[in-house]
């Protein structure tokens, strides 16, 4: 039976415990607030983007420029967004299982893996499949520069075709419909997914040619696409470990409450223990 010293040990402990569960939820929130922001506005450009592509698409539908070009698929690339750092429940571990079933639907053999994510890429080491780019700590200084760089690396695989199709495996901030984590087609773009947006057929005055104007436009709009899935995957990220470190919180206290119950039953027993020792030797001595 654990002694009085060792209750009044373990309180301690989770004490601290939950200050530290306490402190990183604040952290989290307060850096969920700020990213909810960026993405808002990601968000915002990315649709206004969409009206724009499904009104020059819908208008002339005749167009193509290469990034929309079908080809057999060979080698087919993931892109899997996680996080760097822990301690978010199953965020990380959410996505690569999401990214095994997937993986098993297209073959393994025909796999390969583009890791955004330092817990992620931990994981995705052990199943052994090709990985072609490995980005550790990549959210620190997020930015729209860095995402572009990002997909020019992956477009580069492209060309050289060493992946014949791209598609992303990220976690969607509470979503209202739909799959949390989806897998998204990137590569190469089908313009139906631009059909959702209802847009009508608007003609615009193209200069230069209009290959070369679309050409332009859905390549921002695909650094902008990715842009705007990192920011929703590290918002995630933050809620995710805001709703950990607040139930952990919460377990905390609860546990603590129980020790104190323990620890004052333990006190209890010594005292009573102690009142029949004292109460024994009075008895003797009068004997």
């Amino acid at each position: 039976m654990p002694t009085l010293k060792d209750i009044r040990n373990r309180i301690k402990s989770v004490l601290d415990v939950e200050q530290i569960t306490k402190a990183m939820k604040m952290v989290a929130a307060a850096k969920l607030l700020k990213a909810e922001s960026s993405l808002q506005f990601a968000q915002e450009v990315l649709t206004q983007l969409e009206e724009i592509l499904a009104g020059i698409l819908c208008c002339h539908p005749e167009l193509k420029v290469p990034l929309m070009n079908e080809r057999p698929v060979e080698r087919c690339g993931f892109m899997i967004m996680t996080g760097d750092r822990g301690l978010c429940g199953g965020f990380n571990s959410n996505v690569v299982r999401k990214f095994l079933k997937a993986a098993e639907s297209a073959g393994k053999e025909k796999t390969t893996i583009f890791g955004i994510g330092k817990k992620g890429n931990v994981q995705l080491k052990r199943v052994h499949l090709p990985m072609l780019l490995e980005k550790n700590n990549f959210y620190t200084g997020l930015s729209f520069t860095k995402a572009a760089e990002l997909l020019g690396l992956i477009l580069e695989f492209y060309h050289q075709g060493r992946v014949d199709e791209v598609k992303v495996i990220h976690t969607r901030y509470k979503p209202r419909e739909g799959e949390t984590i989806p897998v998204i087609k990137l590569l190469p773009f089908d313009p139906s997914v631009l059909r959702h947006q209802g847009a009508a057929a608007r003609d615009y005055l193209f200069e230069p040619e209009k290959e070369a104007v679309l050409e332009k436009l859905l390549l921002y709009y695909l650094q902008m696409k990715v842009y705007a899935m990192l920011l929703e995957s590290q918002t995630s990220e933050f809620f995710a470990r805001m709703t950990a470190m607040d139930l952990a919180s919460n377990n905390a206290t609860e546990l603590i409450r129980t020790l104190r119950l323990d620890f004052n039953r333990a006190r209890q027993s010594a005292i009573t223990r102690e009142l029949i020792d004292i109460v024994g030797t009075a008895e003797a001595l009068k004997g």
